[in-house]
């Protein structure tokens, strides 16, 4: 029914759908042009103890929240005294220019400053930070004093950058990448009108779409995370222009058997290929719901934006190309001798292939997973982080401020724990403060630790006297006014001081511990905050949550493929081809990322990188294997031959897989260009799993396992194919 209508608006109103979708494009461009504006940061956030320990810090210690930090070096020459005055003239003349900045100075706090270099912290409005506008001002206003040379980092400063440097790549991939696909398309059907009409629909696709989200974002307040400005004009334009691909190939081959019956091949068309593109559209959203599971803004917001795409893609590739065959048929050359065309150079070499492939299973089966393993060796090594400094190039100020401070103050964010004690009622007791204070000495006697700050330390006596607060009357010493400031009346605060050269993974391993220990305190609660432990929360909800993205992924996409197919064998065959060649995939990522030519010197991949591979390569490869299949189905429900429906179905859709590939490898590689590491890795891991599926899987091992089953593929008990597909 729906392929019918689709059909006969696209016969009847083509006008009228071509200026809907033009008007749409034009209302949704303009807002699309503003969505830079409204994204916020990466959106790498949990709602952990991390994330209470920050709105602590700020709301009662008034330490910024994700402070900008201005680093000062000394030049060679200047003096001590220079240097310092330098630092106040700067400090003072940010503080004129805008009054709303919380200052940290070095001068009057310890560990921010030695002889040669010293850093400040600068506490930003939010809406400042997030809009960028607080960032203008205080670098347009930093003055050069004498002597001095200063470098402006921090979180909000490095995303600032990155938010710059992701446009800067995305137009650069975009006119590297458009004009590729035309010249693949035009290549693969020989004309500039079959070349145009899936470029058009991928732009069509990515411009409603960027504007949609700007609405989200704006309208409903969906927080929206910097990573849509990539991902979506990758997976719109990648998705949008192969979709069309799809349905312009087949209404070619309809176009040629029909002598010209625009009606006959238009419906012919959206009937098969309208079919496979829905099916791929279901199992492409499918998957991106599954990353929704995750808990941070970054992939809920992120898989929202790819999900829009996606079904503005499809509904775009379901309309709007029926309309533009329509208006354009008097213009389109007749092939009018299918035969002809397969005595093509490219359907011949693909009927080659094919042949040789079908009469060679066992030997292309062990080929292909030996290649596949080759692949996957180097996943063993696969190392995540959090994204931070070390994601923009070298020559960026911002990473060059934050690995001076990293350096000179034994990487003071990663190293020093901020630990928050809280009691039970509005003010500590005496039993609390005791609980406190046999911490205290349980964290200095802490062989991983090499200092701890708190209230206690800085009391001289406490250190003196035998037994501490083993005296009651030690405990009516102790202050207990908001004038303190490790104290406050309900909570107070001890700063922990790991020991230099400690890893990532002891670093864990130690806030693991004492997050145990910290659950079986006496009266007192313990929340754990810091870099080490905001990453150590993104990493873990990852991973708690990754079996349940891979479940649902695997259970759904089952679902629609056995709708597709009406096989049990098939959907599974296929889910088992998507994990093989996005696992490889990986290895290929970690072999030239990890350490290798092409990584940018972190020695790690994104964390969040190849959850997106994933969820976004397992739903568009989805697009090739449901194409490849269906025609094979097509042919084995009207010949009932199993050899002649994998052989026509391999030769038949060959050259569009190839051509889709490549147009896909076309739009994603180009991203590997950039700046921003995260892009380059998500960009090349898209093209690494697309070559790979589209090489070793569909021309390889998917025919030979085809063809080794024979018609097992379409095998099902007759009385479930009663029950569900009654005739």
């Amino acid at each position: 029914m729906i392929y019918r209508f689709i059909t006969g608006l696209a016969l009847r109103y083509p006008a009228w759908v071509l200026a809907c979708w033009t008007a749409l494009l034009v209302l949704c461009g303009s807002a699309a042009i503003s969505l830079p504006s409204i994204l916020k940061d990466h959106g790498l956030r949990t709602e952990g103890t991390s994330a209470q320990v920050e709105r602590i810090l700020s709301e009662d210690y008034q330490l910024p929240n994700e402070p900008a930090i201005v680093v000062f070096e000394r030049e060679p020459g200047a003096s001590r005294a220079s240097f310092e005055s330098g630092i106040l003239t700067v400090l003072e003349h940010l503080r004129r220019v805008d009054g709303s900045l919380t200052v940290i100075s070095p001068l009057e706090h310890e560990g921010m400053m030695d002889n040669q270099a010293a850093y400040a912290l600068l506490g930003l409005e939010t809406q400042h930070q997030i809009a960028g506008t607080g960032l203008d001002a205080i670098r347009s206003a930093l003055p050069e004093p004498p002597g001095v040379k200063i470098t402006l980092t921090g979180k909000p400063v490095v995303q600032d950058d990155v938010n710059r440097a992701s446009m800067h790549d995305l137009k650069r991939a975009e006119l590297i990448g458009l004009p590729l696909a035309f010249l693949i398309l035009f290549y693969a059907f020989g004309g500039w009108i079959y070349a145009l009409i899936p470029i058009a629909a991928g732009c069509t696709a990515v411009g409603v779409s960027m504007g949609i989200l700007y609405w989200l974002g704006s309208g409903l307040q969906l927080e929206l995370s910097n990573f849509v400005l990539n991902v979506i004009p990758m997976v719109g334009l990648a998705l949008g222009i192969d979709f069309g691909l799809i349905l312009v190939s087949r209404f070619r081959e309809e176009w040629g058997a029909s002598n010209g019956r625009v009606e006959l091949a238009l419906s012919v068309t959206i009937r098969q290929a309208g079919r496979a593109v829905l099916y791929s559209a279901a199992c492409v959203i499918l998957g991106l719901i599954a990353i929704t599971f995750i808990r941070m803004p970054m992939f809920r917001s992120v898989a929202i934006g790819a999900m829009v795409v996606v079904f503005v893609s499809a509904l775009v590739n379901l309309t709007l190309v029926p309309a533009f065959l329509t208006l354009w048929s008097p213009v389109i050359p007749i092939r009018r001798s299918s035969a002809a065309a397969a005595a093509t150079f490219k359907p011949g070499l693909m009927q080659r292939w094919s042949r040789y492939v079908m009469q060679r299973p066992v030997r292309m089966t062990l080929v292909s997973t030996a290649l596949l393993l080759t692949s996957i060796l180097p996943i063993r090594y696969l190392q995540t982080s959090v994204p931070d400094a070390a994601s923009l190039p070298s020559s960026y100020p911002s990473r060059l401020g934050a690995e001076l401070v990293d350096f000179r103050f034994n990487a003071p964010f990663t190293s020093m724990i901020p630990m928050v004690v809280i009691g039970r009622g509005d003010t500590l007791s005496a039993a609390e403060w005791s609980a406190a204070y046999e911490l205290w000495q349980r964290l200095k006697a802490d062989r991983d630790v090499l200092r701890v700050d708190s209230i206690f330390s800085n009391i001289p006596k406490f250190n003196d006297q035998p037994g501490g607060l083993s005296s009651p009357g030690m405990l009516q010493q102790l202050p207990q006014n908001t004038s303190q400031p490790l104290v406050r009346e309900d909570n107070l605060l001890m700063s922990v001081t790991l020991r230099p050269g400690m890893d990532d993974q002891q670093t864990e391993a130690w806030l693991q511990k004492w997050e145990i220990q910290g659950k079986n305190e006496r009266g007192i609660r313990i929340l754990l905050g810091g870099e080490a432990k905001y990453r150590l929360e993104v990493s873990e909800e990852i991973k708690a949550r990754l079996p349940s993205v891979l479940f649902w992924m695997a259970i759904t996409n089952f679902v629609v493929l056995f709708a597709g197919f009406r096989s049990i064998i098939i959907p599974v065959k296929a889910l088992l081809m998507n994990l093989l060649s996005l696992t490889a995939s990986f290895g290929v990522l970690v072999y030239f990322f990890q350490d290798g030519m092409l990584g940018g010197g972190s020695g790690s991949i994104a964390v969040m990188i190849p959850v997106f591979i994933f969820g976004l390569v397992f739903g568009v490869s989805m697009d090739y294997g449901v194409f490849l299949l269906s025609r094979m189905t097509e042919v084995y429900h009207r010949t009932g031959n199993a050899e002649k429906a994998i052989a026509a179905g391999l030769s038949s859709t060959g050259k569009v897989i190839t051509s889709a590939a490549a147009i896909m490898i076309a739009v994603t590689l180009p991203f590997i260009a950039g700046d921003v590491e995260g892009v380059r890795q998500l960009g090349f891991g898209i093209a690494a799993a697309i070559l790979i599926d589209a090489t070793l899987i569909r021309f390889m091992l998917v025919p030979a396992l085809m063809k080794l089953m024979g018609h097992v593929n379409w095998w099902l008990p007759h009385q479930l194919r009663r029950w569900l597909f009654t005739e």
